[in-house]
């Protein structure tokens, strides 16, 4: 038999360091508290982003309106009719308040901003700049203060303004000033997104050169600024928005034609919709098909008016 080999103990060797090696690694802890020590001492600075402004400075309820969605209105402009369902504001516009909060609280929702500063900023009326692209028709006769007819057999309703009716006060004079407007020159026709209306009525605005070398004049301001008509105002229909309702508003501050009658007995507030022309009484027979979370509220008829909106034909606010 062999003999077996004693293995030797091994023990574990000791690790000694050097006094370079000691001296680096107290220079690193030094290092590492100096720099725990200045981030306790050095306040921080933090920047604060500004806050964000509200866009134009008013409610989300008085926001611009945003258009119909096609085929979700009768095309006639001149129908006073709420329709049964409007639909919502596209989602380039800010969303609607809850559907619960059917009217905003007194005060807190009234003019659209971009609708009430409009006739401030409004630019002069432009002409276009071509006439002969504009369609050139021959006048024949006026069927009211807003719609007239053509030897060619069609009839035009003027976009962006309301007459009186049959049964109003200055039904006559409107009829009589439109007349004396559209027969002292060269019509033509200048047309916006819709060209006709449900009952086939040319949807236009309505340009008179006077004589040869004079600048043409819009009818339908013409009307506005001597108080015949209303502003009537439609999304898909704005090409003169703004200048159309700057000319109501000149005719408001003077007090010419229908501004000058007694106004309608005040109603506490007024209603409309972000999808509608029209505003109401709050007892109106319409009010009721104004979408709730649509809604917007005025607290006088002067603010409703501001903001381009009409008045309803049938409560008459």
């Amino acid at each position: 038999m062999g003999r077996s080999r004693v293995q030797p103990e091994r023990r574990p060797a000791r690790h000694t360091s050097s006094p370079r090696t000691a001296l680096t690694l107290g220079v690193v802890l030094g290092l590492v508290a100096l720099a725990a020590l200045r981030g306790v001492l050095t306040p921080r600075t933090t920047s604060t982003p500004p806050p964000s402004a509200a866009p134009g400075g008013g409610s989300a309820e008085s926001a611009a309106e945003a258009p119909p969605a096609p085929g979700t209105r009768p095309s006639l402009r001149g129908n006073d009719a709420e329709p049964a369902h409007l639909p919502a504001p596209d989602a380039g516009h800010p969303a609607p308040a809850p559907a619960a909060v059917a009217v905003p609280p007194a005060g807190s929702s009234t003019a659209s901003p971009d609708r009430a500063s409009s006739a401030a900023s409004a630019a002069p009326l432009q002409p276009p700049s071509d006439l002969e692209k504009l369609q050139h028709e021959a006048f024949k006769s006026t069927v009211d203060g807003d719609s007239f007819r053509l030897k060619s057999g069609h009839q035009v309703r003027m976009l962006g303004v309301d007459a009186p009716e049959h049964d109003e006060p200055l039904f006559a004079d409107a009829r009589a000033l439109a007349k004396s407007l559209l027969e002292k020159g060269e019509l033509y026709l200048e047309f916006d997104s819709e060209r006709e209306d449900t009952y086939h009525r040319l949807l236009a605005y309505a340009w008179v050169v006077p004589s040869k070398g004079e600048p043409p004049r819009l009818v339908q301001a013409e009307l506005l600024r001597n108080g015949m008509v209303r502003f009537y105002g439609h999304h898909q229909n704005a090409l003169h928005f703004r200048e159309l309702l700057a000319a109501q508003q000149e005719a408001r501050a003077a007090k010419r034609g229908i501004w000058a009658l007694p106004p309608p007995d005040p109603a506490p507030f007024y209603l409309s919709s972000r999808t509608s022309e029209r505003f109401h009484r709050p007892d109106c027979e319409h009010v009721p098909q104004l979408p709730a979370g649509h809604r917007v509220r005025f607290d006088t008829r002067d603010r409703a008016l501001d903001a381009g909106k009409s008045r309803c034909r049938t409560c008459k606010p």
